[in-house]
């Protein structure tokens, strides 16, 4: 699972750093490094930066395919 210190984490997305106020979305490790997205995979990212993001739907379907489940 990802870890999340609030007030050092950084977002891999806008690269702010995450704090106690906002909301967080975390993922495990799923996707292997020779997937553009890997280093998106076993993050904490801010639920505002995820819902814009323009790779939002390929990564929840690799996440969907490989862990079995829906992330929502």
């Amino acid at each position: 699972m990802a870890l999340l210190f609030l007030g050092k984490t950084q977002c891999p997305l806008c690269g702010e750093i995450i704090y106690s106020e906002n909301d967080v979305y975390m993922f495990s490790h799923f996707i292997s490094q020779n997937n553009r997205l890997w280093k998106y995979s076993d993050s904490s990212i801010h639920k505002n930066c995820f819902d814009k993001w323009k790779d939002k739907n390929e990564f929840l379907e690799l996440y969907k395919i490989k862990t079995g489940q829906s992330y929502f």
